[in-house]
């Protein structure tokens, strides 16, 4: 009598056969005493169990015949822990699947069965030249869904986060503006006002959303200075209502960026010294100054 019937689930139990221990697959035909086994993964060694009375009776790439011996019946699918499209970190590496330099990482399972190593995991970053990995169970745990952080520029308000707890302590909580990122690993100069200058990394701030300025980033300005007027770029308003402008392009020393500082009503969006001409009817101008006039030569 048969120990294991077409349709079984049974799992690979001794180290003298192609697929590994604890491999698993399906029994979907019988040759003599041999069972023709079609594994859950493709190899290519395997074949495709073809027998001359029934043909070809598994996948390519996933046929092996086994021995009686050889195989134990499943008689109880373990239920998945994870599911497709769950974040997912490795935490183990295994021979022939997972590489040491893999831990940590995240990715994504992208299909699972019921082998031996059930969940395909699609990793975020590449390693060498594949970007999938067979893992058990025990091998990964739940990770959490990836963020799209917003890059900073100069010019954005932001918060000083409980990431700067060591650094700025007096800080957290407190809004201020960007007015340089010089690309290193502390890359965000931060003004928070009375002259006050920290240096942040990316996780010390967060982005502060704000009502439509008067005045936005890079817009052509004229500052008052005494009895003239500076163009420049405008930057940002400041906590304490200051406005940030660079007149670099205005340095006749070329010095690079430089900043000014402007408070309300000393700021223009329009050159106060240039004069608009105002184009009006006869009839216009007559109301305007209250008489009559008439045009001559």
């Amino acid at each position: 009598m048969r120990k294991f019937n077409i349709g079984d689930r049974v799992e690979v139990i001794d180290k003298y056969n192609v697929p590994s221990i604890g491999s698993r697959g399906t029994v979907k035909c019988f040759c003599h005493n041999r069972i023709g086994v079609e594994m859950d993964k493709p190899h290519n060694s395997y074949h495709d169990c073809m027998s001359k009375t029934r043909g070809t009776t598994t996948k390519p790439q996933h046929g092996w015949w086994f021995e009686e011996e050889s195989l134990k019946k499943i008689e109880e699918e373990v239920q998945m822990k994870f599911k497709v499209g769950d974040r997912v970190r490795i935490t183990k590496s295994s021979p022939d699947y997972v590489e040491e330099s893999d831990v940590g990482k995240l990715g994504t399972v992208m299909s699972s069965d019921n082998s031996d190593r059930p969940f395909k995991i699609k990793l975020d970053a590449l390693t060498c030249d594949y970007e999938y990995c067979w893992c058990k169970a025990d091998a990964i745990e739940s990770a959490p869904e990836p963020t799209t952080e917003r890059k900073l520029k100069v010019g954005d308000k932001v918060r000083i986060t409980e990431g700067a707890r060591g650094y700025h302590d007096t800080f957290i909580g407190e809004a201020g503006v960007i007015i340089q990122n010089d690309g290193s690993s502390v890359p965000y100069r931060v003004d928070m006002g009375e002259q006050d200058f920290i240096w942040c990394k990316r996780d010390m701030v967060e982005a502060v959303t704000e009502p439509v300025p008067e005045f936005t980033f890079m817009q052509k300005v004229w500052g008052k200075d005494g009895d003239d007027y500076i163009k420049g770029n405008f930057i940002s308003t400041l906590p304490d209502g200051r406005h940030l402008v660079d007149y670099s392009e205005e340095d006749e020393y070329d010095t690079g960026s430089c900043y000014d500082f402007y408070v309300e009503d000393t700021l223009f969006a329009k050159d106060p010294t240039e004069i608009e001409t105002k184009k009006m009817t006869v009839a216009e101008v007559c109301e305007a100054l209250g008489y009559d006039v008439e045009i001559v030569k």
